[in-house]
Formats: C-alpha cells, structure tokens, sequence
C-alpha cells in the first residue's frame, strides 16, 4: 500500500532561482508531520506545490499513489487535500457558519451536498474547534485566534484526509497556542493525517510524531523532535555555525 503522500525530487523555479530544491518525503496515514525551517526556506512554497496553487517545476508529487501534480486545486480539493493560509482570508461580510458552507461545498462529497447539508456540515465543524457560539459572527469581528480556528475550519469542511497547516499559532499568545496544539492533536485524532507548518518550536516539537526540517529550499533533516533538536545541521540553520560548534564542544566535554 503506498503512502498516503509521496513528494518526489520537487523542485520549484521563481525567476531561475530555487524556492524548493530535490525536496523528497513520504507521509503515512494517521502521522502528525511538523515541517519547520528558518524564513525563506522554501515551506510554504511546498504546501503550495502540494496543494497546486503553484506549479512544480521539476520532480512529482503523488497522493493515495496517484500523480496529482498535473491536477487543478479544486480537483486535489475534492480527492481529499485541504491547506490553510497564513495569512488568513475569509469572506469578511459572511457569517462565521457561511463561510465554513462555502468550504463543505468543496470537498470530496461536495457536489453531493444541498445547501442544508453544507449548513449542517459547518455545524459539526464549528463544534469539533469551538466556534460554534460565534456561528452567526460576521467572520470580520472575529479576533486573530477565532480567525485561525475559522481558517482550520473551513478546510475541515472539506472532509481532508491530508490536511496542510501554514503557522496557525503565528501571532498567537502562550495560552492560545496551547488551545492551537490541543486543536491540532485532536483533529489528528479524528483520522485527519497533518503536516504542518510551524516557527513556535515548542509547538510543533510537542505535537509532531515526526519533523521535516527545510532550509535554502532543500531538506536538510528528518526524523523524530529529539534527533532533529540534537541535530548540529538544524542547530546551525536556526541558531548559527558559532553556536552549533559550541554545543558540540560541549557534548563532547
């Protein structure tokens, strides 16, 4: 049986320059995948690779076994892929329950759906990350946290079986990035495979079965939070060389 994702040699091109070089993973069914690196690493650029709102320029991305880099967002949508932003964006002057609507519309039963059983869908949804209070909200008087629960929603409408995270706790206080990572792992529990984006270190170490580490648009490291936070690559790549020759020293003391 093949993973349910398989990135293979991607590789993409903004002006001649690199954003993601030969980059190549797999992910299995059920597995919470933190993928973290410095700014400017190439990460977002993968999720969008990923979910094919940008093109690849070289290599192959598969799903399930099936290429999907050759397949348009909405198709990639309804197979069962779904991506948050990060910089959100929802319908401002739609409710709250509208807008997690527009996204059940989109997903793999989608084309299926009346418009009472997009509603109702959104319902269970807003419940499942705590918004179902603020359903009748317009989604602009919603504060920073509720918009990123909103964003987390919203693709969740879409019934994913791979679900794409682009920094939810960005711009997120100590309390609410706990409220995030209890959203994130509950989520992952209900069956929904993620690979998520991250700066807040102890975030993501503390949720992630395993980490992909990017830097320069190339993958650097993989493996589990403790091999990849002892490792002097990604120590470098995040603190620098100085302090990366330091703590080697001072292991080996």
């Amino acid at each position: 049986m093949p993973p349910l994702l398989e990135v293979v040699k991607a590789t993409k091109y903004f002006g001649g320059l690199p954003a993601v070089r030969d980059v190549s993973f797999s992910i299995e069914p059920g597995e919470l995948v933190g993928l973290i690196g410095p700014n400017g690493a190439g990460k977002t650029t993968l999720i969008s690779l990923i979910s094919r709102t940008e093109r690849l320029s070289e290599g192959e991305i598969r799903f399930k076994g099936q290429r999907i880099s050759d397949k348009t967002p909405h198709e990639i949508g309804r197979m069962g892929v779904a991506r948050t932003f990060q910089v959100v964006k929802p319908f401002k002057s739609m409710t709250v329950l509208e807008n997690v609507a527009v996204g059940a519309f989109f997903g793999s039963d989608g084309l299926k759906r009346s418009r009472a059983q997009a509603l109702d869908k959104a319902h269970e949804v807003l419940r499942r990350v705590g918004l179902d209070r603020k359903s009748e909200y317009l989604a602009h008087a919603l504060t920073v946290p509720d918009r990123k629960r909103l964003e987390v929603a919203k693709a969740l409408a879409t019934d994913p079986e791979l679900l794409l995270l682009d920094e939810v706790m960005a711009g997120l206080n100590l309390a609410e990035i706990d409220e995030a990572m209890a959203l994130i792992q509950e989520v992952n529990r209900q069956g929904v495979t993620v690979l998520a984006i991250e700066h807040v270190m102890k975030a993501i170490m503390g949720v992630s079965q395993r980490i992909i580490v990017m830097d320069h648009g190339q993958q650097i490291a993989a493996g589990t939070p403790a091999e990849v936070a002892a490792n002097p690559i990604v120590i470098s790549a995040y603190l620098g060389k100085r302090y990366a020759a330091r703590s080697a020293t001072a292991g080996a003391s």
